[in-house]
């Protein structure tokens, strides 16, 4: 099987679609407004205007309007010009299904634009070159539309539906984004918490007094030591025994310490291997939109058309390099 040029392939995917003629006016219009924009003279004239008299405004208004009048007529002779350079290599073809394919996606752009340069222009000869050209790529067309039945069986009938095809699933792999998985930060609690060892030796330190002070209590024989010796047992236990408790967990805490480490790399890990599994699944994702493009009948259809025509490649190249000039005076 042979290898689809992409190069090539791709330039046949960007090379221009037709577009209504208003939409053409719209691009004219847009592109003009830029370029008169950037042009330095009037540039610099609109800054004179702006802090200009009464008299010498409209010295500055009339010279502006001039300018912008010949760069309008520039810009439209340039148009013309360029247009009617697109008709040539359409018109060098020899094989009639390869020109009918070329002519058909250029008629309608070429036509708009020559007809919206006509109605801008002034001078007779602007006007008569225009209608030439026109005449010549009705020629074209009309001759072209004679295989019409031919061309309609021929591969070149289904290969702009098949590129826009292809076209919707580059966008969809150009929009298919990694995936935001937010891993959650496991910390990992200190051995010796501070306040804890701080609560340890306060409780410590109180019921060790208080166990001193029942003992006091009980071996003493007055009846004051007596009398506060249940109360002394009272106060002794509400700190003892939550001391003890403490005391009890917090060596069960510092033994298994290690387990808990452990337990916390674990977790780590698991949040890690999701996280890359996210990933994963993205890659797996695009590489089967990858395959899928890869796969779609467009190249095939492609392969058909370059072995059978052996022109197309050719012309694909030249108009691509003209559309990429216009691009630029256009600019």
């Amino acid at each position: 099987m042979t290898t689809v040029k992409l190069s090539t392939f791709d330039r046949l995917i960007n090379i221009h679609q037709s577009v209504q003629l208003e939409q053409t006016k719209k691009i004219n219009k847009g592109i003009l407004q830029e370029q008169l924009l950037q042009n330095a003279e009037l540039q610099q004239l609109n800054h004179q205007l702006a802090s200009s008299n009464q008299i010498s405004r409209k010295i500055l208004e009339n010279q502006i309007r001039e300018i912008e009048h010949k760069e309008v007529l520039k810009f439209y002779k340039t148009l013309s010009f360029k247009m009617y350079e697109f008709i040539e290599p359409i018109d060098n073809i020899s094989d009639p299904l390869v020109k009918k394919y070329f002519i058909d996606k250029y008629y309608e752009r070429i036509k708009a634009n020559i007809l919206i340069a006509t109605d801008n222009l002034e001078e007779i000869n602007d006007k008569i070159f225009n209608k030439t050209v026109v005449s010549k790529i009705n020629e074209i067309k009309k001759a072209s539309d004679s295989y019409a039945q031919q061309f309609n069986e021929s591969p070149f009938y289904e290969i702009d539906t098949l590129i826009a095809e292809v076209n919707i699933k580059k966008q969809q792999i150009l929009d298919l984004k990694p995936p935001q998985y937010f891993e959650i930060k496991i910390k990992d609690k200190p051995k010796n918490h501070p306040l804890k060892v701080f609560l340890l030796i306060i409780l410590g330190s109180v019921s060790f007094l208080l166990f001193f002070g029942i003992i006091g209590t009980l071996i003493a024989t007055d009846n004051t030591a007596k009398d506060a010796r249940l109360p002394m047992i009272i106060i002794g236990l509400v700190f003892i025994i939550p001391f003890l408790l403490f005391f009890r967990n917090f060596r069960v805490w510092r033994k298994s310490y290690p387990k808990y480490l452990l337990s916390q790399h674990q977790k780590r890990q698991f949040e890690k291997s999701k996280a890359t599994e996210v990933y994963n699944n993205y890659l797996i994702k695009k590489e089967a939109l990858n395959e899928d493009l890869l796969k779609h009948p467009t190249f095939k259809t492609y392969e058909i058309i370059i072995h059978n025509y052996p022109e197309f490649d050719a012309v694909v190249i030249e108009l691509s390099e003209m559309e990429n000039q216009l691009q630029l005076i256009q600019k």
